[in-house]
């Protein structure tokens, strides 16, 4: 099996830093590193240092920004972004990097689950649509029905998403368009402009809220999704996008009396029409070098008895 680096990011809340920790800690595979990405000050109360690499995003980074920065400071062949919050289930890894044996494959979208609710799906990945919309897949549908795709029509959310490093390193800069929406569907395009695919991995799970999955408020996210269609226009055909995003502006425009929140979304979309501000691009630097055959194996330390049941009691307290 190939080496793994996990990515997390802390975002302003420790006690979901601390969480997503235990259970990364707890189910983390054998090769893997697991890079801890500040970008706050955090003292390290339970002496993790050892386990897991801190490094240092510039303070107030978003979820985009400590992502290039984790890869910058990771070095397996495939990465694992998961975000404070999200916590992983037993195999929920081993799953996702068998898919990786198939050399076309760039990226996995895990199963993301209501933790209150494990069989209520709250994302399977994402879809573009022609009309430039996102859709999350198989979301409120219930886990024991889900039939995963081989061939996704998009990708990962990109809180839980797995990548290979050399296709993200082919890509060169990740696209920041606002939205954590955006930003992992114009990456998932670009993926699959370059010849890679994107699959669903039903066996790799993720537990969450509904809350984390909210990207931004509607104003940000029409200008990123309007942003987002003037950069991909041509990927279904321009003359079947055109009119899909024409009917979909329609719609929108209809359903304001009945829906004021939509104004939102409507003056973003039409603000990136008139050509304001533009994508932010984040360079992904290359891979660190290191030995081919090193193999990165978990410190004892997590599994001490006098520091594991501190930290799984910080946690969930």
């Amino acid at each position: 099996m190939q080496r793994l680096s996990i990515i997390v990011p802390l975002m302003g809340n420790l006690k979901r830093l601390e969480d997503t920790l235990v259970s990364v800690l707890e189910n983390q595979p054998e090769r893997s590193e697991v890079v801890v990405v500040l970008n706050e000050p955090y003292d390290d109360p339970y002496e993790l240092r050892g386990e897991v690499k801190f490094v240092e995003a510039q303070q107030g980074a978003d979820l985009v920004d400590c992502f290039a920065c984790g890869l910058a400071a990771s070095n397996a062949p495939i990465v694992h972004l998961i975000a404070s919050g999200f916590e992983a289930t037993p195999g929920w890894a081993d799953a996702a990097m068998a898919r990786f044996a198939e050399a076309d494959v760039a990226a996995v979208a895990p199963v993301v689950v209501d933790r209150d609710n494990p069989d209520r799906i709250l994302s399977a990945g994402l879809r573009y649509t022609a009309a430039g919309s996102i859709r999350r897949i198989a979301a409120g549908k219930r886990l024991a029905r889900f039939a995963a795709n081989d061939h996704i029509p998009c990708g990962p959310e990109l809180p839980v998403a797995f990548y290979r490093r050399d296709a993200l390193e082919m890509i060169e800069t990740l696209q920041h368009h606002g939205s954590q929406l955006a930003t992992a569907t114009d990456l998932a395009l670009a993926l699959r402009e370059a010849g890679y695919r994107s699959v669903q991995e039903p066996a790799c799970v993720t537990t969450a809220t509904d809350d984390l999955l909210i990207s931004g408020g509607a104003w940000r996210e029409g200008i990123a999704t309007e942003r987002l269609f003037c950069r991909w226009t041509a990927v279904p055909g321009w003359k079947r996008s055109w009119a899909a995003h024409a009917a979909l502006l329609a719609m929108e425009c209809a359903q304001f009396p009945l829906r004021p929140s939509i104004l939102g979304r409507l003056a973003g979309r039409f603000w990136a029409m008139l050509g304001f501000g533009a994508p932010r691009p984040v360079a992904i630097s290359p891979q660190v070098a290191s030995s081919q055959n090193e193999v990165l194996i978990r410190s004892p330390h997590f599994s001490a008895v006098d520091t594991r049941p501190v930290l799984q009691s910080r946690a969930a307290g």
